[in-house]
């Protein structure tokens, strides 16, 4: 089984979007993955569109990041979901993300076959897959954030355009971000130190250190109306990234160049 985590902050439209885009598909996928909504407002509309879709809703008892929403949400479904620890596997998705059930239904088919610790898939930016997202990356130095924002390039983003099997990779956006629920207990989940970016490298980091692998899927094709636009320089999204990049840095003692 395949929990599927989506954090909504005001995403009702979006998640609307891909409930309905899951739900075009004619199978019963029920025994493969059930979804989750998180709802760090407390939406009236979008509880009630879940309880209309049969949607497990999670309000939140305050506002706070997206790491806290998520070991939130975990730990919710275990307590009172029936949850294989062992076997089943947690995905955490953006509101943003579009992905439909046949999807869904080929990745499960991939982990029953292949049991991979953590997994993500090829991200696009359009529906016409033309664009993807620089989604999975080598990890970073400290000059690869500030190449990013100050000359447009990041020497850290993987070109995924010549691959074709699966592959070991680093880490990847928590857009699409899966993994086995042992391993997420193991590694003790998101650091809530983290409010809004870096969370998804950290996790990463930490995964890898404890021996686990993460697996770039490419034949999973997912799209991602990334919202990169909103981190422009000096913004509050730009202090909260530097904030994060700070802190990253300071407890994994990374390379700064």
């Amino acid at each position: 089984m395949i929990h599927i985590i989506v954090v909504s902050h005001f995403h009702d439209d979006y998640i609307k979007s891909l409930i309905n885009k899951i739900n075009e598909s004619e199978f019963d996928a029920s025994s493969l993955f059930r979804i989750y909504i998180k709802d760090n407002v407390n939406s009236l509309g979008l509880r009630e569109f879940c309880a209309s879709e049969k949607i497990c809703y999670i309000p939140s008892l305050e506002r706070s990041g997206f790491s806290r929403n998520n070991n939130h949400a975990v730990a919710k479904i275990i307590e009172d979901y029936c949850v294989d620890v062992q076997e089943d596997y947690f995905l955490f998705l953006n509101p943003d993300v579009l992905v439909d059930a046949d999807t869904l239904k080929q990745l499960s088919g991939i982990l029953a076959c292949q049991k991979y610790d953590l997994f993500t898939a090829d991200l696009y930016k359009d529906q016409n897959l033309t664009v993807r997202d620089p989604s999975v990356r080598h990890f970073p130095k400290l000059v690869n954030f500030f190449t990013s924002y100050f000359l447009g390039y990041n020497k850290s983003i993987i070109d995924r355009s010549d691959i074709n099997t699966h592959q070991v990779v680093d880490w990847c956006a928590g857009s699409f971000l899966g993994m086995k629920c042992s391993v997420f207990n193991q590694i003790n989940g998101f650091d809530e130190q983290f409010f809004m970016y870096c969370e998804d490298i950290d996790i990463c980091i930490r995964a890898k250190n404890a021996g686990y692998k993460l697996v770039y899927l490419p034949e999973l094709k997912v799209v991602h109306f990334s919202q990169n636009d909103n981190r422009t320089l000096f913004s509050k999204h730009f202090l909260w990234h530097l904030k994060s990049v700070m802190y990253m840095f300071r407890k994994h003692v990374l390379k700064v160049c």
